[in-house]
């Protein structure tokens, strides 16, 4: 009696992992599709131009820097800030445009095997 309950749990568990091993992959499919989905958007519309990345912070910094001169305009404050307090000195290094190291990192979260690498980071001096 305690063999046939034995191979009947087998037999239950046998399917189970069967059918969770069929689902895991499904979820590895559509992770894979998402990724390669966010893979074509990024080559789209990335720019890795360090010269687009400097004029973009410049614009940013003189309407900051507007808003706030008409603000203490009109409370009648001092204007205690200058333009370069609205720059960022790290604001050019944290733009990444490599739609192929960010698809083979989505890729590797998906099956969960992480391959490690050393890589220089993209700089805009």
């Amino acid at each position: 009696m305690q063999k046939i309950f034995c191979l009947i749990l087998l037999f239950i568990l046998e399917g189970t992992t069967s059918l969770h091993a069929q689902v895991h992959v499904a979820d590895v499919k559509s992770c894979q599709s998402h990724c390669f989905t966010k893979f074509q958007t990024c080559a789209k519309i990335c720019d890795d131009s360090c010269e687009q990345c400097k004029m973009t912070v410049k614009k940013s910094i003189t309407r900051h820097y507007a808003e706030f001169v008409h603000q203490q305009i009109v409370l009648g404050g001092l204007i205690a800030r200058e333009p370069t307090s609205y720059k960022d000195p790290l604001q050019c290094l944290k733009f990444t445009c490599d739609c192929r190291a960010d698809y083979a990192q989505c890729d590797q979260n998906c099956t969960g095997i992480i391959h490690k690498r050393l890589q220089v980071p993209m700089a805009c001096a």
